[in-house]
């Protein structure tokens, strides 16, 4: 009886349990367990399918890629789901925060991050299994917020990963103190960081692996205690002049560690920037290879030597010295650029048992040469095409150079002065640093702008420089139509900017909207304030606008012509468009200039009515001296241009310059032998002459005229008198 029960209960239970079986196993569609479509694809492409998904399913994804914006700037959380999701790469999702991410402490062991526009990963700290963490290249955000903050790593401290790797994010020194704190690290990556040091790191010493390529090394100081490290890279992929200088390589024990691990050196690209001698004995160029240490020799190896590998055709390899060709060098060092190859090297073992992994490029950017002096002449082109600097040994001549080219412009030679005063002469000795300047002649070049007015009134065209602006033209006009500006082509879709530089012919299109029956007013308030223009209907009466201000004038009231003499009465009614003129009454505000002719001969000051400009004065004269022209400083460094508008009180001051002549005893300047002399009365009579009129008619010829006029009019009213009679 007992087990007919049991296999009763038991058959019960099997009838309860499948269909709750059945509806726990049944699948459901991919977007109902994930509401961002991009997350919802990327794990359809996982499992292969989009519908009759179980969670059972969703435990078999261990490993998933998101590479699309999704349009939110946080973790998405559903990811949580994926109790079984093992490692993670995330690129251009968009999102700003990684907040949420702890849904998958439990799982994550590799997290990849690449171009999100993230400020801090303070969300990772929660993540204790993950082993592996990874940077590749970041937005501009994540750079700056790398860049700007030595402690970004600190939330990823107290994590026990094994890899750290990064590409093209600018970790420093400051950042490694963090990574130090993560003792467990067995390979770690900084591939193009500014990291300077390895020192911070050098208590990691289960690293196996250290990639500081495209860092910013000096030395290898620090690794001596990494036992364990088998593969150490430094190279430089861009053979950058600000990536790894390295130079000193004893720090690394060399092919083992002290511990016996083969280690694998990587310097390929390495590009040490070195100084070249002279030896003035021998009159010889050459480079001691013996600032190159290689790295520590292992018990029982011979240490690892620096090889030739290539050396250029200019050099030869002696024992560890390299010896340059004079000529060529010398050419380098007279182009004031000294930048060129000193050789390609190996540090290779004697029996080829174990070398270091690469080329070593070396360069020489600098020559000692104490015994000499040498001056830099650089030229100035003004605008024109770049002339090399000259390095000149002191006491030599510069080499004239080619002349350089400047479109729409004659050179016309060097010179030693900025102003252009100075030709430079090449045959001059070379003492110190010079700049020497262009001087250039413009070629004019004309080109002619044609308005088509499309019907319009005419408008004339305009003959341009090149490479100048042409001048906006008063708008045309056409009865019936508003002008809606000028266009450059016909079918009047590209509008002209009249900030335009003209380069060739060129012919505008003016554009035309058709009105019906209103009317424009324009108010030409004549440098007042700007008055709105208004849009009148065909006879009716413009409205009488607020009166313009213009500082110094009163408004004496608006006129319908630009000669001012029709006063405008606003009753008018308005049947054409129509400028009105506004009449100022000038205040009248005068300032004084003054002329300090500084012991030269008196010259009148004027009264200046603001706003307007001086008169140039007739030069003044001073004995044994030339005038220069008037300046507004009385350190007369500023010369004054007489089409500055004057605005205040003003004193002006002559400049001179000194007479160098020969004189002869009597005091008279020497020219040829012969001093021209005008006596009193001569220069009476060059003085009347020069002040009196040149008329062509002496008074009495004005004498006989004036008569025959009066003797016609009378004649001319005699004959209409009796012609009434």
């Amino acid at each position: 009886m007992k087990k007919i029960i049991k296999l009763g209960f038991s058959l019960c239970m099997v009838l309860l349990l499948v269909p709750i079986m059945n509806i726990s196993a049944a699948g459901k569609s991919i977007d109902d367990y994930f509401s961002r479509p991009q997350t919802a694809k990327a794990v359809a492409q996982v499992l292969k399918k989009t519908d009759d998904i179980t969670e059972n399913d969703l435990r078999t994804v261990k490993s998933l890629s998101l590479y699309e914006d999704d349009g939110h700037v946080s973790f998405d959380s559903d990811l949580g789901k994926l109790e079984n999701l093992e490692s993670l790469s995330i690129a251009n999702t968009g999102w700003t925060s990684l907040d949420g991410i702890e849904v998958l402490q439990n799982s994550l062991t590799s997290l990849s991050l690449s171009n999100l526009p993230i400020e801090d990963i303070a969300a990772l700290e929660s993540l204790m299994n993950l082993k592996s963490l990874t940077f590749t290249e970041q937005s501009d955000i994540t750079h700056n917020a790398i860049a700007s903050n030595e402690n970004f790593l600190v939330p990823v401290e107290n994590l026990k990963l094994n890899t750290f790797t990064s590409f093209f994010s600018p970790f420093s020194d400051e950042h490694l103190v963090s990574l130090s704190k993560i003792e467990s690290l067995t390979s770690l990556t900084l591939k193009h960081s500014i990291v300077t040091t390895i020192v911070p790191i050098a208590n990691l010493t289960d690293l196996k692996t250290l990639n500081l390529s495209d860092a910013q090394l000096t030395n290898l100081d620090g690794v001596e205690s990494m036992h364990n490290l088998s593969t150490l890279n430094v190279s430089v992929s861009d053979r950058g002049r600000e990536r790894n200088q390295i130079t000193d390589f004893s720090a690394l024990t060399y092919p083992y560690s002290e511990t016996g691990v083969r280690r694998k050196l990587s310097i390929d690209g390495l590009t040490p920037m070195l100084t070249m001698s002279y030896d003035t004995e021998n009159d010889v160029y050459f480079l001691d290879l013996d600032c190159i240490v290689p790295p520590t020799a292992s018990a029982g190896y011979e240490p690892l030597k620096l090889s030739e590998y290539d050396i250029p055709y200019y050099g030869t390899f002696d024992d560890g010295r390299v010896v340059y060709d004079n000529e060529h060098v010398e050419e380098i060092i007279n182009s004031g650029h000294i930048d060129f190859s000193a050789g390609n090297f190996l540090l290779l073992s004697s029996d080829r048992s174990y070398d270091a992994q690469g080329v070593m490029w070396m360069r020489i950017n600098a020559v000692d040469l104490p015994e000499l002096v040498y001056h830099t002449v650089t030229f100035n082109s003004n605008d024109g095409s770049e002339i090399t600097s000259q390095l000149i040994l002191d006491k030599e001549r510069v080499a004239q150079p080619e002349a350089p080219t400047r479109e729409g412009y004659t050179f016309d030679g060097w010179f030693q002065d900025s102003a252009l005063q100075q030709a430079f002469d090449f045959d001059t000795i070379i003492e110190a640093d010079l700049t020497l300047h262009a001087k250039w002649n413009k070629i004019d070049v004309y080109h002619t702008v044609t308005f088509n007015s499309n019907d319009g009134s005419e408008v004339t065209s305009q003959s341009i420089l090149d490479k100048e602006k042409i001048a906006q033209p008063e708008a045309p006009t056409r009865e019936g139509y508003t002008f809606d500006g000028w266009f450059q082509d016909s079918a009047l879709q590209q509008a002209f900017d009249f900030d335009t530089i003209i380069e060739s012919d060129l012919t505008l299109h003016a554009k035309w909207n058709k009105i019906d029956v209103y009317h424009t007013v324009t108010f030409n308030s004549n440098d007042g304030n700007e008055i709105a223009s208004q849009s009148i209907l065909d006879k009716e009466k413009v409205a009488q606008p607020e009166a313009p201000t213009r500082e110094g004038y009163t408004f004496d009231g608006w006129f319908q012509d630009s000669a001012l003499q029709q006063a405008f009465d606003f009753d008018t009614v308005i049947e054409a468009d129509l400028t009105l003129h506004a009449k100022w009454s000038k205040i009248d505000v005068y300032h004084t200039v003054t002329f300090n002719g500084n012991d030269g001969s008196e010259a009148t000051s004027q009264s200046i009515l603001d706003k307007e400009r001086v008169a140039q004065p007739e030069a003044p004269i001073r004995e044994g001296y030339t005038f220069d022209g008037w300046f507004q400083d009385s350190a007369l460094q500023q010369a004054f241009d007489f089409d500055t508008v004057i605005e205040a009180d003003l004193t002006l001051h002559a400049k001179w310059s000194k007479i160098n002549s020969d004189t002869d005893e009597s005091g008279n300047t020497n020219h040829d032998g012969e001093t021209p002399k005008i006596d009193a009365d001569e220069k009476k009579e060059v003085s009347e002459i020069a002040i009196l009129p040149n008329t062509g008619l002496n008074q009495s010829t004005n004498l006989i005229l004036a008569v025959l006029v009066i003797f016609s009019g009378l004649l001319t009213l005699f004959v209409s008198i009796k012609g009434k009679e």
